[in-house]
């Protein structure tokens, strides 16, 4: 099976949007050095104003408060970044998963239900 680089999954892939109607733009011109920033690093993933042009031009009914709450709920992670103290919520999660092993694991997000930060 021959190798699939990164580079060739990319292409295949923005190939694939465009095909769809989707443009794209170049880390020359959007990214953290970019010559119309739309991002500070390589780390963020969603670009916001974007983001928020489109859920307001798809809700213009929509308060902006709404719309910002909206926005908030759809790119708020559940879980805390691995590098902060975890939350006893998801302490309490980890202690009533099922154990394999020596390791705890949640097997689904219905697992979290009902303890703080799940579903």
């Amino acid at each position: 099976m021959p190798f699939l680089s990164e580079a060739d999954l990319e292409t295949a892939l923005l190939e694939q949007f465009a095909s769809l109607g989707y443009a794209a733009a170049s880390d020359d011109i959007i990214g953290p050095d970019g010559s119309a920033l739309e991002r500070e690093s390589h780390d963020t993933v969603i670009l916001q104003k974007r983001l928020k042009d489109a859920v307001s031009r798809l809700n213009p009914a929509l308060p902006p408060e709404a719309q910002a709450n909206t926005i908030r709920k759809h790119t708020q992670s559940v879980f805390p970044p691995c590098w902060k103290k975890t939350t006893p919520s998801i302490r309490a999660a980890t202690r009533v998963a099922p154990t394999v092993g020596n390791r705890q694991w949640a097997t689904d997000r219905e697992d979290l239900k009902g303890v703080g930060h799940g579903g």
